[in-house]
């Protein structure tokens, strides 16, 4: 029996366009204009990123900060708090005394089959992140938790591997060359640093041009 036609079922092409107006507005303009943007990829193993807006390049990105955790029995290592507040506060005595700074960062989320220790690490870094971004920014309408889908628009058409990092990665090699994937003695490039530079960069091409 054929099905009434206000519940026939969409097109591909249908489905497509529908797909394709959510990608545009996940990148419609709508935060404020700042001047600086730090870009923040939570995990213990992300990374961060300040991104100079009127220059449009980054004058940082770096691998989170950790350093051995003295409450640990397995030597496992845990954010640097003091670290982390003392590289963005340098960066942040460098800039003008009335800059605008915009804090972008990732949403955390416990998820399925996740350890429990895992997920206390998750809610702590995230907590410890939040809490640095809510101090930042300057005010409250530029502090910005991005869900990942929603900057990994930007990933679509990479030339990479379909997978979410490498496309990642891919992006930051062709528009940001000039930032080191490759901290220390990486023989890998960094997804975290990676990240946090796209998480960055998504914000600034959703700051509202004024």
């Amino acid at each position: 029996m054929a099905l009434p036609s206000r519940l026939s079922k969409k097109t591909s092409k249908e489905i497509q366009k529908e797909h394709t107006k959510k990608q545009e507005d996940l990148l419609t303009p709508i935060y404020p204009k700042s001047d600086y943007i730090l870009g923040v990829d939570p995990g213990l193993k992300g990374g961060l990123s300040i991104f100079d807006c009127s220059q449009e390049k980054f004058v940082l990105a770096m691998p989170t900060p950790t350093c051995p955790d003295i409450a640990s029995k397995d030597n496992k290592n845990t954010y640097d708090i003091e670290l982390i507040h003392s590289t963005i506060e340098g960066f942040c005595s460098k800039a003008r005394s009335n800059a605008e700074w915009m804090c972008c960062l990732e949403r955390q989320q416990a998820m399925p089959q996740q350890g429990v220790v895992s997920m206390l690490t998750t809610g702590y870094g995230y907590g410890v992140w939040r809490t640095l971004c809510t101090l930042l920014a300057s005010t409250k309408d530029r502090l910005i938790i991005v869900r990942s889908l929603e900057w990994q628009t930007l990933l679509r058409g990479e030339d990479a591997k379909d997978e979410t990092k490498a496309k990642s990665i891919a992006r930051v090699v062709r528009l940001f060359p000039e930032v080191d994937l490759y901290p220390g003695r990486r023989r890998t490039p960094s997804d975290g640093i990676a990240d946090a530079v796209n998480i960055a960069h998504y914000a600034y091409i959703r700051m509202i041009n004024e």
